[in-house]
């Protein structure tokens, strides 16, 4: 691929991406430190357009992370949906999660650049095949670079169903003390 039509896809931030894309192909290295990545995770692919591995991150952290601080939460609050619950068994279940957050959080910080260069090498060549020179770089530009629309979407839909299960969760404890005030 040459440097000029990376540059036209990559949008912002192209300097950072060709350096490292660079190097690795010198290297054969697969390995890029992505702080982006590592500390936004699924949010990091949402926006630089990566559909599938956002997708796949995003489940590990709803799984993994989420509904685990959810069940925490409702077993510190004493909440009948939790009432038998084995409190040992979970408490291990949630270390091993929190491990293997932390792992899946490395992941996407040391390969999201790699990742990111495979999934532009499909999508260059894809539109380098479809369109004429001269229609390249605003094909390009169009296909790659970043999208806010995607991340202000996923983090909303992320932050509505984490309410949503906050106040579900919350309900039975709030009906409680109202049932006593209608007596």
């Amino acid at each position: 691929m040459k440097a000029r039509d990376w540059a036209a896809f990559l949008g912002p931030n192209a300097g950072y991406y060709l350096m490292n894309f660079k190097r690795m192909t010198v290297t054969g290295q697969k390995l890029a430190v992505s702080f982006s990545a590592f500390f936004f995770g699924p949010f990091y692919f949402f926006y630089r357009k990566m559909w599938l591995p956002a997708a796949i991150f995003l489940t590990l952290d709803v799984f993994g992370a989420y509904i685990p601080q959810l069940l925490q939460f409702l077993v510190l609050a004493e909440s009948p949906l939790v009432a038998g619950l084995n409190l040992d068994v979970f408490s291990t279940v949630l270390n091993v999660l929190r491990v293997v957050n932390l792992a899946v959080q490395f992941t996407e910080g040391l390969f999201a650049v790699y990742w990111y260069r495979r999934i532009g090498e499909k999508r260059i060549a894809r539109v380098l095949q479809s369109c004429s020179p001269a229609e390249a770089p605003a094909a390009l530009a169009k296909e790659g670079g970043v999208s806010l629309a995607a991340l202000i979407v996923s983090l909303s839909v992320v932050l509505g169903l984490y309410i949503m299960l906050s106040f579900m969760a919350l309900a039975p404890l709030m009906a409680a003390p109202m049932a006593g005030l209608a007596v």
